[in-house]
């Protein structure tokens, strides 16, 4: 079988700001078995959010930033369509199709939190009256030249590395990260 044609979403290290957390079948949604009873949950985010973070973004040089949506598997392996460890039980090209099917889907980023996060901060939302909830994802690398995460290359600049997300409150105030402040309202 040809490989398939397929576009390039994104490339290692670029932020996707989450529009929509799903399941891997596509479907946003977070599925969770409480006392024998399936029980599913909303994972909708903050829309206001989303439309305003791309904004944000802009003020920090050569940080590649998307808005899509983030697949949220159950596991790092099979979920994700990894073909590099044992008992793999698909092929190269059912991966392909998959990850395909996912871009086509409007699939930016793949990870195993998201809608459970999503899910839990819309039931906390709920109770509390909360407004913000939102999923920002750093890619680490691109799953179409492979399963292995290889991180920043050596020959990056370190001013580059730093542009990487990290622990809030890790860096002076009026860093990068005091547009996140300013949004909550937070004193940066």
């Amino acid at each position: 079988m040809p490989a398939l044609p397929i576009r390039r979403a994104l490339k290692a290290g670029s932020v996707v700001i989450t529009d929509m957390a799903v399941d891997n079948s596509f479907q946003p949604r977070f599925e969770l078995v409480v006392l024998g009873d399936m029980v599913v949950r909303s994972t909708e985010l903050d829309k206001d959010l989303v439309g305003e973070l791309p904004a944000c973004s802009k003020e920090i040089p050569d940080l590649p930033t998307l808005v899509g949506h983030t697949m949220c598997t159950y596991d790092f392996y099979k979920g994700q369509g990894r073909l590099d460890r044992a008992l793999c039980s698909f092929s190269s090209e059912k991966k392909l199709e998959y990850l395909k099917r996912a871009y086509d889907a409007s699939m930016r980023n793949i990870e195993t939190e998201s809608s459970v996060f999503a899910a839990l901060c819309g039931l906390c939302g709920q109770c509390f009256k909360a407004r913000v909830r939102e999923v920002v994802c750093t890619a680490l690398l691109d799953r179409l030249e492979g399963d292995q995460i290889r991180g920043v290359p050596a020959a990056a600049p370190a001013p580059h590395r730093s542009l990487r997300p990290k622990a809030p409150g890790a860096e002076p105030s009026g860093g990068k990260h005091a547009f996140l402040h300013k949004l909550m309202g937070d004193a940066a």
